[in-house]
C-alpha cells in the first residue's frame, strides 16, 4: 500500500471511529468502543507514523496528512469528553455501590434483631 493509499485508509478509519464514538460522549450513554477498536486505532497510528515524517513533494500526500492531523484531533477530544463521562459513571456507580451496602448492612441488621 503506498502513502496516499495508507493515508486515505487511515483517515476513514479515523472518521468512522469518529462517528462510532460520538453518542458516547454527547452526554448520552452510547456504546463504548472496545479494546479491541482501541488497540486497532493504535496499531493504525504506528503505521501512519513514518509517512509524517516523510518531506513529500506530493499535494495529495499533504493534503491527507492534513486531514489525518485534523482527524487526531477531533478523535483526541472526543476520548477527552468520553473520559470525563467514564469518570462520571464511574462515581455514580461507586455511589450506588456504597448505597447497596449500606441497605445490605441494614437488611443484615434487621435480621438478627428479629
Amino acid at each position: 500500500m503506498n502513502s496516499r493509499d495508507l493515508l486515505r485508509s487511515a483517515n476513514d478509519q479515523l472518521r468512522k471511529f469518529q462517528e462510532g464514538l460520538a453518542p458516547a460522549t454527547a452526554g448520552g450513554r452510547g456504546p463504548l468502543p472496545t479494546a479491541a477498536e482501541l488497540q486497532a486505532l493504535g496499531r493504525l497510528m504506528e503505521q501512519v507514523r513514518p509517512l509524517l515524517k516523510e518531506n513529500t513533494g506530493d499535494p495529495v500526500v499533504r493534503a491527507e496528512i492534513g486531514a489525518y492531523t485534523e482527524n487526531l484531533r477531533q478523535v483526541r477530544g472526543l476520548l477527552e469528553g468520553l473520559q470525563s463521562e467514564l469518570t462520571a459513571r464511574r462515581d455514580d456507580l461507586r455511589k450506588e455501590w456504597q448505597r447497596l451496602q449500606a441497605a445490605s448492612s441494614w437488611g443484615g441488621s434487621l435480621k438478627q434483631v428479629r
